[in-house]
């Protein structure tokens, strides 16, 4: 089952500060196997679909990928459609 999954970063790309480049997140989300990735402006706001069950693991390795990525480590909350 595929679900549809919206990702929020935060503080990133506010007042200047932890700036990520869209596309770059983009291909971030990519690399690990999630379909569909669009990003919403320059927000931080991912939306995808997968069909990973461990969202909370999925974010960690997210985390860790974007501060791997960009030098900082944010929060990324996960959430389902139906959340």
């Amino acid at each position: 089952m595929t679900n549809v999954v919206i990702s929020m970063l935060r503080g990133v790309n506010v007042g200047g500060h932890h700036l990520i480049r869209m596309d770059s997140l983009k291909a971030l989300y990519e690399s690990f196997g999630l379909l569909n990735v669009q990003t919403y402006v320059q927000s931080g706001n991912v939306i995808f679909a997968t069909h990973e069950r461990d969202l909370d693991q999925l974010a960690i390795a997210i985390e860790t990928a974007i501060e791997q990525l960009s030098g900082f480590r944010c929060d990324v909350i996960l959430r389902t459609v139906a959340e």
